[in-house]
């Protein structure tokens, strides 16, 4: 399997230089695209049809390759995978109905692969993701491999979505389905943010809303940890920014714990919001502020899983817009020493939640958290 990968500042440019490639003999017949831009990508999937390729694409806070994290660009990753090998999914979705959608998924899958796996795109926030995998798990088994992520916005105020050539959807997930036999498909999650304290009990949840922790209104319990008592809450877009880069860690009974920062809170009920179920009756810590260890946490995991895939024909990374929130430029660091370690092309955005197995742990659907997709086509 060749592959390519481009990063560039709009998608005319980008068409220019996959026509250079295809015109010296590359013939691709599957896009990864990640963009800020919507108004192109409709236009790049015209072009991409014409042609033959599929597009496989999301929304995004920011977009990267082996050379570094940009805003407002377009990156891209080009496959000649045979067609046979590979089926593209796109679902829109009603409120409430993951479960039943994903169950079709899966099935179909199994029908068209014997041993199919997965990479997902998820439209926005709205969208149950662990929903979504725990049906997958049901229908596929509990060894299900399934890696992606949750489609990012160039604003706080600007919608998310996931793409094909044909269409842009708002609600619902996109599914690449892989057929396991002709592609080794590996991934791999970790965080490196260290806890700090005793376990805490959630007391009062609902849904991904955490309203008490020990008995304590979260949103309280979150302020006086990071010692801003006297935050300014009137301003939620400063404050939601400042109280997501010390997360709750979610404690599960095998594997890393799961980060769940909180994205939002409501000043009346003092509840926060994490990118997950928060089950009443679990355990969390509170997060230590990171540095530089994180990234070198992440690099050894996937160091190890490099070791473990072996060759490699291209990586597909997915890394959580909260981390280049919090780890600024240090980021970049993080981003071309993975592309350097993988040696192939590359291809990443900043999403908005991830989803891969934790390190020792279950398929989760993750936050702060970085996920590197390994793939190979088998000989034969």
């Amino acid at each position: 399997m060749n592959a390519r990968d481009f990063q560039t500042k709009n998608v005319e440019e980008l068409k220019l230089l996959l026509e250079a490639e295809m015109l010296g003999g590359f013939k691709p017949t599957l896009a990864i695209i990640f963009s800020s831009f919507r108004d192109d990508i409709s236009k790049l999937g015209i072009f991409l049809k014409h042609r033959g390729i599929a597009m496989f694409g999301a929304s995004s806070w920011g977009e990267f390759t082996r050379e570094g994290v940009e805003l407002d660009s377009v990156s891209a990753l080009f496959l000649d995978l045979s067609t046979d090998y590979f089926h593209l999914q796109l679902n829109t979705l009603e409120g409430g109905d993951e479960e039943r959608v994903a169950a079709s998924v899966a099935r179909a899958a199994t029908e068209r692969f014997g041993n199919p796996v997965f990479m997902i795109l998820i439209s926005d926030l709205e969208t149950r993701g662990e929903a979504i995998l725990k049906t997958f798990e049901e229908v596929l088994g509990p060894d299900a491999q399934v890696a992606g992520a949750g489609a990012g916005r160039d604003s706080l105020n600007s919608p998310s979505f996931v793409f094909n050539t044909d269409t842009i959807c708002h609600r619902g997930f996109l599914t690449l389905i892989i057929d396991g036999d002709k592609v080794q498909m590996t991934s791999r999650a970790a965080c490196g943010w260290q806890g700090i304290g005793a376990p805490r009990q959630i007391t009062k949840s609902k849904g991904q809303w955490v309203y008490e922790i020990d008995g304590v209104p979260a949103l309280d319990a979150l302020l006086k940890y990071i010692g801003r008592e006297d935050l300014d809450l009137e301003d939620q877009v400063q404050s939601e920014r400042e109280i997501n880069t010390l997360p709750l860690q979610l404690q599960r009974p095998k594997g890393d714990p799961i980060m769940r920062p909180a994205l939002l809170f409501d000043r009346e009920t003092r509840a926060v919001m994490c990118p997950g179920t928060m089950e009443e009756g679990a355990f969390v810590r509170f997060s230590i502020e990171p540095d530089d260890s994180v990234i070198d946490v992440v690099l050894e995991d996937f160091r190890q899983a490099k070791e473990q895939a072996g060759d490699l024909d291209a990586v597909v990374y997915f890394s959580c817009w909260g981390r280049y929130n919090t780890l600024g430029p240090a980021m970049n660091r993080e981003i071309r020493e993975a592309g350097k370690l993988f040696g192939v092309p590359m291809v990443g955005f900043l999403s908005s939640g991830e989803v891969a197995r934790a390190t020792g742990g279950n398929l989760e659907f993750n936050a702060l958290t970085s996920c590197c997709v390994l793939l190979k086509e088998v000989d034969g």
